[in-house]
């Protein structure tokens, strides 16, 4: 709803090739090059999106609610510029470079063109996005995080997602096992099967039961 694309879509491309295979260690490995043009062109396209209203709403939630956590599969960073607080990444950002060599996090925030390939500065080697691609683990301490904080919640909040990418996926279906009231929202069915489902665009349903 802010204008991110999400390159899922049927049939969607980028120069000839599908978002599945450019986000890849095989494709990064193979063309760096390619694969950070799409990433570049990524970030110069959310450099112009704004966070929407349903972000403000999370964030007005979490001022008064200090125990409030948010868990996001997006990379897009609207969450911090949103201003919220506590943002658990699963997917990592697109605003971050890792080093190839030490796995060292940098900040790239406003990085949107390299006329060469970059190389970290602690090590001096490639640097690749610091995103969690198709075929990698997420980190145990960040997979684990969420769930450690769902174990002491009032309630789960789902907003936007098919409820099928793991481990995401498992959040409302530990939630309904341990009796905590699982609200969806979404405009469109997914195969999350909550406690409450408010069918709708988040940017309209968030403001109404969040501040």
């Amino acid at each position: 709803e802010s204008g991110v694309p999400t390159f899922r879509g049927a049939g969607e491309t980028w120069r000839n090739r599908r978002f599945d295979e450019l986000a890849t260690a095989k494709m990064f490995a193979d063309d760096p090059r390619l694969v950070w043009d799409w990433y570049l062109y990524r970030r110069q396209t959310i450099a112009g999106c704004e966070p929407n209203a349903a972000h403000h709403a999370l964030v007005e939630r979490a001022k008064r609610t200090p125990n409030m956590t948010l868990v996001t599969q997006n990379v897009d960073g609207l969450h911090e510029r949103a201003g919220h607080p506590d943002v658990i990444r699963l997917h990592g950002s697109i605003w971050g470079n890792r080093c190839m060599g030490c796995e060292t996090w940098r900040d790239a925030s406003g990085e949107t063109v390299y006329e060469g390939l970059p190389l970290s500065p602690c090590c001096h080697v490639l640097e690749r996005p610091a995103v969690v691609w198709f075929g990698e683990s997420i980190s145990r301490q960040v997979r684990m995080k969420p769930f450690r904080r769902l174990a002491k919640a009032d309630a789960l909040l789902v907003v936007g997602t098919s409820g099928t990418v793991q481990p995401a996926a498992l959040f409302w279906q530990v939630a309904m096992e341990m009796s905590i009231p699982v609200i969806n929202v979404n405009p469109e069915p997914s195969a999350v099967q909550p406690t409450i489902d408010l069918r709708g665009p988040a940017t309209q349903i968030l403001p109404k039961i969040l501040i």
